[in-house]
C-alpha cells in the first residue's frame, strides 16, 4: 500500500467515505488497514472520522460498530475522546466487548482535570462531569 498510497491522500479519501450519507461495509476494514501501515495516521482517525463515525450512529450497523470497537482498541488511547461520545450503553457494549479498553478509559479520565473536579463537585453541569457519571456507571465503582 505503501508504494501506491501516501497517508495524506489515504487520510483525504477516507475522511471523503466518512462523509458518505451510507458507509461502505468494508470501510473500517480499510480504516483499520490504513492505520496498521500508516501509524501516523492515527491521530487523524481518533480526531476526524471516528467523532464523524458517532454521529452518524455507527452502532446501529452492525458490521460496521464490529469494526469500529475493533479500531477503537486499536489505536487506543488516540480513540478515548471519541468512545466518551457514544451514549452509554454503546459504551459499555465497547468495554465488554474489549475489557482492556475499560482500564485505559479509567485512566484516561482519572488523567483529566476536569474530570476529577466532575467527581467531586456532583452540583455542577459540565461535559466532563457527565462524561465521568456515565463511566462510572458503566464501570460500577469509584475511581
Amino acid at each position: 500500500m505503501t508504494t501506491v498510497f501516501r497517508s495524506d491522500v489515504l487520510a483525504n479519501a477516507l475522511s471523503r467515505v466518512a462523509d458518505l450519507p451510507t458507509l461502505p461495509v468494508v470501510f473500517l476494514r480499510t480504516v483499520i488497514q490504513a492505520v496498521t501501515t500508516y501509524k501516523s495516521l492515527i491521530p487523524f482517525i481518533a480526531n476526524n472520522v471516528l467523532p464523524k463515525l458517532v454521529s452518524k450512529k455507527i452502532w446501529e450497523t452492525p458490521q460496521l460498530w464490529d469494526g469500529f470497537v475493533r479500531l477503537a482498541k486499536m489505536i487506543a488511547p488516540a480513540s478515548y475522546g471519541s468512545l466518551l461520545q457514544l451514549p452509554k450503553e454503546w459504551l459499555r457494549d465497547v468495554v465488554e466487548r474489549q475489557p482492556a479498553v475499560k482500564q485505559g478509559l479509567k485512566g484516561f479520565l482519572a488523567g483529566k482535570p476536569q474530570a476529577r473536579g466532575a467527581l467531586i463537585e456532583v452540583g455542577r453541569k459540565s461535559f466532563w462531569e457527565g462524561m465521568t457519571l456515565n463511566i462510572l456507571q458503566i464501570f460500577g465503582e469509584e475511581m
